[in-house]
C-alpha cells in the first residue's frame, strides 16, 4: 500500500493548507492524468454557464480515471487547478472539498 505524506524539511517554512512537497513510498503503480475539462459526450462543453456543475464534472472525471486504474481519491497526490475567473474560487473550494 502506498503511503502519501506531506513533506517539509526542518528549517523550511511549512504553511497550513499547502505542501512544500509530497513524499510517496511503497507505490507499485503511478498514474499521471492530463488536464481535465468538462467535456460533454460529443466533445463540446458540458454544463455551459454553470460553474459548480462543471467543477463537479471535472472531479467526477478524475475520480473515474483514478478508480478505473485501481485507486481511490485518497491516493491522489496533487491536483493543480486553473480558474478562469477568481470570483469562482469559493465555489470551487466547496466542490473540491
Amino acid at each position: 500500500m502506498a503511503i502519501i505524506e506531506k513533506y517539509c524539511p526542518s528549517g523550511l517554512y511549512d504553511p497550513a493548507g499547502y505542501s512544500q512537497g509530497i513524499k510517496v513510498t511503497g507505490a507499485q503503480t503511478i498514474l499521471f492524468l492530463a488536464g481535465q475539462v468538462p467535456y460533454a459526450p460529443d466533445g463540446g462543453v458540458a454544463h455551459v454557464g454553470d460553474f459548480k456543475a462543471q467543477a463537479r464534472h471535472v472531479f467526477g472525471a478524475v475520480k473515474m480515471l483514478v478508480e478505473t486504474a485501481g485507486g481511490t481519491l485518497a491516493n491522489v497526490v496533487k491536483i493543480t487547478t486553473y480558474l478562469t475567473d477568481v470570483r469562482y474560487r469559493a465555489d470551487f473550494r466547496v466542490v473540491r472539498d
